[in-house]
């Protein structure tokens, strides 16, 4: 199903594949499995950093190793070793007992970070068609009403 909501990860198959389902390639050699590995490995990379693009600005939670649940606004991440991300204005959650005031830019390393969630994000809208000018981006033209 499309739409906003959490993103979930299937990370099951059916058993038996159905007709028309598509069929695994299989590796030849080792040097054909080591470039099948390394095509998937940049393949999910490539999808981290499009979700990672578009959580930007958006109200995240991130758990870290220590248990504890920060919200705040994701400013930046860095996927290339570990993952790690920056939030804006973070709090803890639930909220410490003597209050505090947020943090200006909390940044939780790779080393620290658990977990991030974000709800009601669609990333459909990422995907919107220029052309079919259903939302997002719009030319001029587009604005004016007329060529």
């Amino acid at each position: 199903a499309h739409g906003k909501g959490k993103a979930q990860v299937r990370t099951e198959g059916p058993s038996q594949p159905g007709p028309g389902a598509p069929v695994a390639a299989r590796p030849t050699s080792p040097k054909h499995a080591a470039n099948m590995s390394t095509d998937v490995n940049r393949q999910m990379f490539d999808r981290l950093l499009f979700v990672t693009a578009n959580l930007i600005g958006r109200y995240v939670s991130v758990l870290t190793k220590n248990g504890i649940t920060y919200k705040g606004i994701f400013n930046t991440a860095s996927p290339d070793k570990g993952y790690g991300v920056a939030l804006k204005m973070a709090c803890r959650v639930p909220p410490a007992p003597i209050a505090e005031a947020p943090i200006p830019m909390l940044v939780i390393h790779p080393k620290d970070f658990v977990q991030l969630v974000a709800l009601d994000v669609s990333l459909e809208e990422s995907l919107c068609d220029h052309h079919g000018r259903s939302g997002g981006f719009h030319p001029d033209t587009d604005i004016r009403g007329h060529d």
